[in-house]
């Protein structure tokens, strides 16, 4: 579960750093220099999201990976097959 849940969220993570990538690369109130700094410094953040969420995947790492991937609004509660409920105890234990 966890490897097929984690290519949907990987993939979702990186629509998202392309569309935030978008909107600054469209910026005109700002310099190319400017920008290119700020796609730079963004994509250094973005992959560091990354290596935390999906490096090293392994049984004892999985649930904390499945929080990270929840955190990032990734995945749902529904696609975790488990209630809200539940998922807010085990953020709560973290």
């Amino acid at each position: 579960m966890l490897r097929q849940l984690a290519l949907v969220a990987l993939d979702r993570l990186c629509a998202q750093i392309v569309g935030e990538i978008t909107v600054i690369a469209s910026n005109e109130a700002i310099t190319m220099h400017e920008r290119f700094g700020e796609i730079y410094g963004l994509i250094g953040d973005r992959n560091k999201d990354i290596a935390r969420t999906f490096d090293g995947p392994s049984r004892s790492s999985a649930p904390l990976k499945l929080l990270q991937m929840r955190s990032l609004d990734l995945v749902s509660d529904e696609e975790l097959g488990g209630s809200p409920r539940m998922f807010g105890r085990l953020s709560n234990e973290s």
